[in-house]
């Protein structure tokens, strides 16, 4: 009868099990929530499932077999589930996303410690540990997200640290209990000596094949944690586990805690209050990448009881400062049993004991009998006020000192834990001490900085200049040089020399370096550079206007060039301001200015001037070349006067090639872009103007008047269209010849050196009763009655 009861139950049950395991009570979120947030969503509903499924289970059957039958159902979801394994404390999850889940119903801290006194079991760092250093931050904290459920245990903790931290010069615990203990809260605990974490931990995935050891938090898990620390979920540093009671809760892992937190400047001494918390590899986690001083945890799963018993006993030992000498660590867990048997242990091998273990870069403690606690600041220049706080100092100085680096500072004031001073002249970078009836204190490491010289004591803009001293830094760090206001570009940075740029525009100031908000002594250098050069688009010949700083010293050694070409012509030379000519054959490029030997970074400037134009004289329409800078790529404008040219046969930057226009004369050439005109060369034309008389007969004298008609040479002619007249006269601008005796209407031009000028048309009159008859035997032209007909 009671096997058919049995049956019956365990049939529903697995009935049960498979049906929810087949269900789709797993809500698919709107389609317009982003990929990672449905996988999210699905997780925490499934495991919400399996877990409720598991604890409802357990008030029905054995714990073994009620999570089988959880484990068939979680399986059952391929496409969201990895693997699944049961282990002592639940089911652990991995899902196909990355994410790391899984049910928790036991934490394994509540059954009841069978001890054995006996053989201590030694840390395998502690052996080797010899350096006694004490943390450096006297602030403590206790976290603890089970406050509400083991707070007797938390309490008594709590209780024994905070009656005895102070007599080490350290604060109470800040508390961080129950929520107040979420993730931000372990993203967020550097800055303390003594950090206490007191919570459950979940060995992932069982603890006969631990990979990680997960930290419970104070937190549940919801959408919001895809959105704040996404990576940190699909690189396991976050694990969701389910709790009857309490819903998905977040635990963390060991890299999460370093990830998000840097001891090193505290040199803490963390104390891991869970189990396994020295597996999973949470002590090498805190040491090397944490940069923690000391951790202290347990190698197994740890019973509350022993737990508290430890943390108190540590708290107490430790800050007893009636004792002759301070206890180190090492000290402490040399005189205590450091294990405990686990006979409720079923794992092999048997028996299992559980340890309290040890693991540090140094072997810390909490107080010296005469010790200095902090320097603040920790870093200033030479009669910067310090303070120097801790215990033993006795409250009249006497013979007692302070020093820096062995140099003895004067005191302002002097208490048994507070001493006033300055950092003395002569002092340098090192350990600060206090000196008393032959004891002197631990070091504490104070950075003198101070600038002594700076090389050169002038420049110009973009120049590199070394301010020299002690006391910068090996590294820069974020620390920063200024001049006047303006912070400079660095171009090394050393402990004893910072060499930086002397950045465009600014002035002769005061130079100074910013050390972690601690400025040093200044010193003076004195900047000469252009700030401006108008106009910002020029010819040559125009005038320009150069601003800028400490141009002026003396006149006679000063010097301009626009890109190599000096300025001849100077009008006006001040202190921040210049005029003059821009001179021909420079180009665009640098203006420099040169002082003292010293020349100015170059200031861009763009020039576009004519050097040259060949030939200078010609005839209509004659082939010319331009030669000069800053012309453009694009064909623009050439002006010969205000007439511009058409026939323009190549372009480039620096010459042009055309054809003068058709009635072009004798002028200013110049070149036209959108935004300037250039400078202008003359160039001559022959050109004719008229002629005197412009009719006439063969055999008249005609006179050619014009420009340009240059001295005549034998090659030189007059042509009254194909003939040539017979040149009588000829100067520059008038030519005197005959017209030749087969003269028809049409244009004379000259005609020299290969050039042709213009055709001014010449009209043969036709006189009214006589007519012309060209006698070739005599070669004239005879004059004929009228009756005869006129020929031509």
């Amino acid at each position: 009868m009671r096997f058919r009861i049995k049956q019956a139950v365990l049939i529903g049950v697995v009935t049960l099990v498979v049906i929810w395991g087949c269900s789709e009570k797993v809500s698919e979120p709107p389609e317009d929530t982003s990929n990672r947030e449905v996988t999210l969503q699905r997780i925490l509903d499934f495991q919400t499932e399996m877990g409720s499924l598991l604890h409802s289970l357990l008030d029905q059957m054995d714990t073994v077999l009620a999570k089988q039958l959880v484990l068939t159902a979680i399986l059952k979801e391929p496409s969201l589930v990895a693997k699944a394994v049961i282990n002592s404390q639940g089911i652990a999850i991995e899902y196909t996303s990355g994410h790391i889940g899984g049910i928790m119903i036991d934490a394994e801290d509540m059954a009841n410690a069978h001890e054995q006194s006996g053989a201590r079991k030694e840390s395998i760092s502690t052996i080797s540990l010899e350096t006694r250093d004490m943390p450096l931050s006297r602030k403590s904290a206790f976290l603890c997200p089970i406050y509400s459920d083991r707070k007797d245990f938390a309490d008594a903790v709590i209780s024994a640290a905070n009656e005895n931290l102070w007599k080490a010069g350290f604060d109470e615990f800040e508390l961080y209990l129950d929520d107040n203990c979420g993730l931000d809260r372990f993203a967020d605990i550097e800055g303390y000596g003594v950090v206490h974490i007191y919570s459950h931990s979940f060995a992932w995935p069982a603890k006969d094949r631990i990979e990680n050891i997960f930290l419970m938090t104070g937190d549940t898990a919801s959408l919001e944690l895809d959105q704040i620390y996404a990576d940190e979920l699909s690189s396991a540093k976050i694990c969701l586990i389910y709790i009857p009671g309490k819903g998905n809760t977040i635990f963390v892992s060991p890299r999460f805690i370093s990830s998000h937190n840097d001891f090193s400047n505290d040199l803490s001494i963390i104390y891991l209050g869970f189990g396994y918390g020295f597996l999973g590899k949470w002590p090498l986690e805190m040491r090397y990448n944490a940069k923690a001083g000391a951790i202290i945890s347990y190698d197994w799963r740890v019973f509350a009881e022993r737990n508290r018993d430890w943390a108190c006993g540590f708290y107490e030992v430790m800050t007893d400062t009636s004792r002759f000498k301070d206890m180190s660590i090492k000290d402490w867990y040399e005189s205590i049993e450091t294990r405990y048997l686990d006979s409720l242990e079923t794992l092999p091998p048997l028996p299992r004991w559980t340890a309290i273990r040890y693991h540090g870069i140094s072997d810390l403690s909490f107080w010296k009998a005469l010790r200095l606690i902090s320097v603040s600041p920790l870093l200033g220049k030479i009669g910067a006020e310090v303070e120097l706080r801790g215990i033993g100092f006795g409250n009249i100085q006497g013979e007692s000192s302070a020093s820096f680096a062995g140099v003895d500072a004067q005191a302002i004031s002097w208490s048994d834990t507070l001493i006033k001073t300055t950092v003395p002249v002569g002092g340098r970078t090192g350990g600060v001490t206090v000196g008393v009836g032959g004891t002197e204190t631990n070091p504490v490491t104070f950075v003198v900085n101070e600038i002594t010289d700076i090389v050169p004591g002038s420049g110009a803009y973009g120049d590199t200049v070394k301010i020299s001293g002690y006391g910068f830094g090996t590294h820069q760090n974020g620390n920063s040089v200024l001049l006047g206001q303006d912070i400079v570009d660095i171009v090394d940075w050393t402990d004893s020399d910072v060499f930086f740029r002397i950045p465009d525009g600014s002035v002769t100031g005061q130079v100074f370096a910013r050390l972690y908000d601690q400025i040093t002594r200044k010193i003076l250098l004195e900047v000469y550079g252009i700030t401006a050069v108008s106009p910002a688009h020029a010819t040559f010949g125009s005038y320009f206007t150069i601003q800028g700083s400490e141009l002026d010293h003396h006149y006679y050694e000063h010097g301009i060039t626009f890109n190599g070409v000096p300025v001849v012509q100077i009008y006006n030379w001040g202190d921040n301001e210049i005029r003059g000519l821009i001179p021909v054959g420079s180009s665009s490029g640098g203006v420099v200015v040169t002082i003292d030997g010293e020349s100015t970074k170059g200031y861009p400037i763009a020039i576009t001037g004519i050097n040259d134009i060949q030939p200078r004289w010609g005839g209509e329409q004659c082939m010319r070349t331009i030669h000069g800078t800053g012309f453009g790529e694009m064909a623009e404008t050439i002006l010969f006067g205000d007439l511009m040219a058409t026939d323009i046969l190549s372009w480039n930057d620096s010459l042009i090639e055309l054809r003068s226009p058709l009635t072009a004369k004798s002028g200013s050439v110049r070149v036209g872009l959108p935004e300037i005109v250039s400078n202008g060369i003359a160039v001559s034309i022959m050109n004719i103007d008229k002629l005197v008389p412009a009719w006439g007969f063969p055999g008249d004298t005609i006179s050619i008047y014009g420009e340009s008609f240059r001295e005549y040479k034998i090659t030189d002619s007059v042509m009254f269209g194909e003939d040539p007249g017979a040149i009588i006269y000829w100067s520059d601008t008038m030519v005197n010849a005959i017209a030749p005796p087969q003269v028809t209407t049409g244009d004379v031009r000259l005609h020299v050196l290969g050039q042709v000028s213009n055709g001014v048309l010449f009209t043969v009159a036709r006189p009214p009763a006589m007519g012309y008859l060209r006698d070739e035997s005599l070669d004239k032209v005879c004059i004929l009655p009228a009756k005869l007909v006129w020929t031509y």
